[in-house]
């Protein structure tokens, strides 16, 4: 019985000994200053592993509130380092120009104990070295802007950001999620960000890798240079897309302008006017084309167009190993010069009624359709490509 006992009061103090070092704890610090800010100045913002929300006010100050909450159970010396680090942001500050680095963490590095033995040490903004995992360590930060301030850059890692309203600003951004209400003019860079929202939006320019941008209202003037990225937007006046592996979802757009386009899906409703110089093992599909479409160079694409509006006034490409399916407007009177090779046409020879005449070898197909008085011209130069129109 004093066997079973003693080792009963062994097993209980060694339980509490385990749970006693594993105990984790949580220590909070704040920090807050205010800077005057020339509202035609610029404003930078360096942040890292942070939850960041930017709000505006009617004073020419930038007022910036942050909360540092880390948990574990490292040493005491390790944690008050980290902590007077965060208090101690770095800055460059005038009125004109205000530079803020919220990043008490600026890397990480080895240190080695011993020809066998390593550490890896997290690197402070005062270079001071820790022993913590940076991972225990959320930092939330509050800033206030000027509401007339010109111009914010952004520069981000890892981050939550929530915006209520921007006029010029330039986003620098990985693996972050971004959310902005309003702004004017965006240029943005953007690498595997998997959520990059705008409510209200005039012009952006962006260049993005691995990220998902979704437009909510809309907008003017867009260009994207992407690659194997996600675009989802409403209306835009003019669209220009360079791009890769990547998607395409928007509603109207007015002129929309496709430099080069390499294995992407494009989603559209309605456009006005369409071109893509150039075409590879792209997908297109269109509710309606209201004026007309052109493809100079498409290899291997599929070009679907589901229909056109009553003033149609041409479709042109050159298309090999494809496929291409138009659907004109009943109203739409049309002309037609097909020169195929390895490939098949079908229309039907009751559109056209002035002239319908089928030439064909073995591997050569020209067709010519007219119409007196058609204002629709269709031109198509294809290599083992099907083609409908109906």
């Amino acid at each position: 019985m004093r066997t079973i006992s003693f080792f009963c009061k062994s097993v209980v103090i060694l339980l509490l000994a385990v749970l006693t070092i594993n105990i984790v704890t949580a220590q909070t610090t704040r920090t807050e200053n205010v800077y005057d800010m020339n509202p035609v100045g610029s404003l930078y913002i360096i942040s890292g592993r942070s939850n960041l929300e930017i709000l505006t006010w009617d004073r020419n100050e930038v007022k910036i509130v942050g909360e540092l909450t880390y948990k574990g159970n490292d040493n005491k010396e390790d944690i008050t380092k980290l902590l007077n680090a965060f208090k101690n942001m770095k800055d460059e500050s005038s009125k004109d120009v205000l530079k803020l680095n919220l990043n008490p963490i600026v890397g990480m590095t080895i240190n080695n104990k011993s020809f066998l033995k390593s550490e890896t040490m997290t690197v402070l903004n005062n270079n001071d070295k820790i022993s913590i995992d940076a991972n225990n360590v959320q930092t939330v930060y509050t800033v206030w802007i000027p509401a007339t301030l010109e111009n914010v850059n952004l520069m981000l890692y890892s981050c939550d950001v929530n915006a209520t309203a921007l006029n010029n600003v330039t986003i620098d951004a990985r693996f972050s999620k971004i959310n902005i209400a309003k702004a004017d003019d965006v240029s943005l860079t953007s690498h595997n960000n998997n959520s990059v929202v705008f409510g209200i939006l005039n012009n952006i320019d962006a260049s993005a890798r691995f990220s998902t941008i979704r437009i909510e209202n809309n907008m003017g003037n867009a260009k994207f240079d992407f690659y194997q990225s996600k675009l989802f937007g409403k209306n835009f006046q003019t669209l220009e897309i360079f791009a890769r592996f990547s998607e395409f979802n928007v509603a109207d757009i007015s002129e929309p302008k496709i430099n080069s386009s390499y294995q992407n899906k494009f989603n559209f409703a309605t456009v006005h006017t369409f071109s893509c110089q150039e075409s590879k093992f792209d997908t297109f599909k269109f509710d309606e084309i209201v004026v007309a479409a052109s493809f100079p160079e498409a290899y291997q694409i599929k070009a679907d167009i589901r229909g056109t509006s009553t003033s149609f006034s041409g479709f042109s490409g050159n298309f090999r190993f494809g496929t291409v399916n138009l659907k004109l407007h009943p109203n739409v009177e049309f002309n037609l010069n097909y020169n195929g090779t390895h490939g098949k046409l079908d229309v039907s020879p009751n559109k056209f009624k002035t002239r319908f005449i089928s030439d064909q070898s073995s591997s050569k197909t020209t067709v010519q359709g007219l119409t007196a008085g058609a204002k629709c011209n269709i031109e198509l130069v294809t290599y083992n490509t099907t083609c409908k129109i109906e």
